[in-house]
């Protein structure tokens, strides 16, 4: 069963999320996170969000595999963030 946010949005489960494509926009990896949005986009542009963004122009992608390791508390990755490219 999918977990359901505060305000009623469903949160994807690890499961679902391994079966997105490589890269996937802003708002939709912040759901794995319940982040709206906005809070989503405002991390992104700040390089505070938990998984690789990669930037092109004015356009934002985040990488799924990086999505993966941050929800499922990979070691090897743990402490490191991951930098906006420019």
């Amino acid at each position: 069963m999918t977990p359901v946010q505060a305000d009623g949005r469903e949160r994807p489960t690890l499961a679902e999320i391994r079966a997105w494509p490589a890269t996937v926009s802003v708002p939709k990896a912040g759901t794995a996170w319940g982040m709206s949005r906005n809070q989503s986009y405002n991390m992104a542009k700040r390089g505070e969000f938990p998984a690789t963004v990669n930037r092109i122009g004015n356009r934002y992608t985040v990488v799924t595999a990086s999505i993966i390791r941050a929800l499922s508390g990979d070691v090897d990755t743990a402490g490191q963030r991951d930098s906006v490219l420019s």
